[in-house]
């Protein structure tokens, strides 16, 4: 488990790594398209190309957080619960993210060898394929990332987390 935590660590840190330049991508495009705007022109592949860094930094975001369980959550009703059917739901949950972000990276390969030479509507020079594919690899992550932490709630070495902070059984 000390090897995976290591590579874990490692795949966190590039995840958080390029979620912050995409951020700043996102900020200079819209920043780009507000100044541009100002001197009277229109730049079309500007909101096309934010969204698409915004859609690829909420997945490559979610599988650097997932492992720790660091996403937010309402815990209001779990709270109310035993410690013992807190730590079975945090494992059955995390069980449920894996198995959707599993079938989420499926679903994106797939999409992703059926749209071979389909480029975006503004950006031609981007393929929808390389797109799906980049999004099949932040799946994974996702997928990964939830199965490891579903083992260390199930095995004892994460904690479950609530409102009220962390609680150990």
């Amino acid at each position: 488990m000390k090897k995976i935590d290591k590579i874990m660590d490692i795949i966190e840190k590039i995840c958080l790594e390029i979620c912050m330049v995409l951020l700043v991508v996102i900020v200079a495009e819209i920043f780009l398209q507000v100044i541009i705007r100002k001197l009277g022109f229109s730049v079309t592949w500007v909101d096309e190309a934010s969204r698409y860094c915004y859609i690829l930094m909420i997945l490559c975001g979610s599988g650097a957080v997932m492992r720790k369980g660091a996403h937010i959550r309402v815990t209001s009703f779990i709270d109310l619960v035993p410690a013992r059917i807190r730590k079975v739901t945090e494992v059955l949950t995390f069980l449920l993210v894996a198995g959707m972000s599993g079938l989420f990276a499926y679903c994106c390969y797939y999409a992703g060898t059926k749209s071979q030479d389909v480029r975006l509507s503004i950006l031609t020079f981007v393929r929808m394929r390389d797109f799906y594919m980049v999004a099949t690899i932040f799946a994974v992550l996702i997928f990964i990332a939830a199965l490891v932490h579903a083992v260390d709630l199930a095995v004892g070495t994460a904690v479950v987390k609530t409102e009220k902070g962390e609680m150990k059984e």
